[in-house]
């Protein structure tokens, strides 16, 4: 009988399939996406293999993914710049758990599609503490992408509404780049 490998092998076997595998190793990388041992390894893989396939199989774990594992595929999506999983990453920016909340948000801003200008500005705007620095920060990120992608007015939305909104001193180094984008 065959004895099963251990999670720490398992790890090894992804961790090559990262530098060495194909399409091939899609499915197989897929399947390691629910476990909380094996999640990171395989989305790691998934990220350096790329393409259409692996930015489908995470994005179809993140469907049931819980935890930390969530964060993880969330990341990994974002990192992908997998468009087809936008509306799943905007139903997370409102989110109970607050580290879901700054990934999807991040994720949504390295996307960086005009539709999520709305839910990140929202966002940034009715928090507070570290989650509003994050929050605020990931706006500028989608701002810069929107500009990468000839977006412009999009880009002067954010921007203009981070200059009108942020009038607490503490907030003021978020004003003037929000104005020497917009000059």
């Amino acid at each position: 009988s065959q004895k099963e490998l251990t999670p720490a092998a398992k790890t090894l076997l992804i961790r090559e399939l990262q530098s060495a595998g194909d399409d091939d190793a899609i499915k197989p990388l897929k399947n390691c996406l629910d476990d909380e041992v094996l999640c990171e390894p395989a989305a790691q893989a998934l990220l350096a293999i790329g393409g259409k396939a692996a930015g489908e199989s995470l994005a179809s774990a993140l469907r049931s993914a819980r935890g930390q594992n969530r964060i993880c595929l969330v990341q990994a999506l974002g990192t992908l710049r997998e468009v087809d999983s936008v509306k799943h990453l905007l139903s997370l920016i409102s989110d109970a758990d607050l580290d879901t909340r700054l990934a999807a948000g991040w994720a949504l801003a390295n996307i960086g599609l005009p539709n999520a200008i709305e839910p990140l500005l929202q966002a940034a705007d009715k928090s507070t503490g570290w989650e509003r620095i994050q929050a605020t920060n990931a706006c500028l990120l989608l701002a810069e992408r929107l500009l990468e992608s000839g977006k412009k007015a999009e880009a002067r939305r954010i921007y203009a509404h981070l200059r009108d909104t942020r009038k607490d001193p503490s907030e003021r180094h978020i004003r003037e780049a929000a104005e020497r984008a917009l000059a």
